[in-house]
């Protein structure tokens, strides 16, 4: 199965390659998407020397990912969203159902993995094509960390 191979800017300390697999590759065993992807957790390196946990979302993260939005500067959710006017619950929400295959999103945290999220990533899918919606966002106290 194929994979992406993404090398991370960390600094001074050495890159460190994450591998993400293919979406193929992401189903479990008895061909059902939606299995939680353990895999996919991780620590990661900033380029001040702390750290981020990153994980595959949770549907009981939900609110975590609402704190999160509502603590975004209006000038990163007119980035995120191309707009100021969103509906950070359904947004919260939509972010955090996700089957694993065609919807599959990444939140970084600090205070470990049920600490406070400080950035996400998701791709969404569109279709059977090879082709998906992806977003990246970052706390602002984080950005130009070597997060995102």
């Amino acid at each position: 199965m194929g994979s992406a191979v993404f090398k991370t800017d960390v600094g001074a300390h050495a890159p460190r390659r994450v591998r993400f697999p293919s979406a193929s590759a992401m189903k479990s065993t008895d061909d059902s998407p939606g299995r939680y992807p353990a895999h996919l957790e991780t620590d990661v390196v900033l380029r001040d020397g702390g750290t981020v946990h990153i994980r595959p979302a949770r549907s009981d993260d939900q609110e975590r990912v609402e704190d999160y939005l509502i603590g975004l500067s209006d000038e990163s959710r007119r980035l995120r969203f191309w707009g100021m006017s969103v509906d950070i619950s359904d947004v919260a929400a939509r972010a955090v159902d996700v089957d694993q295959v065609d919807h599959l999103t990444l939140l970084a945290f600090t205070g470990g993995p049920e600490g406070t999220v400080v950035g996400g990533a998701q791709y969404v899918r569109e279709g059977a094509a090879h082709r998906a919606e992806v977003t990246v966002s970052v706390a602002d106290a984080l950005q130009g960390h070597g997060l995102g």
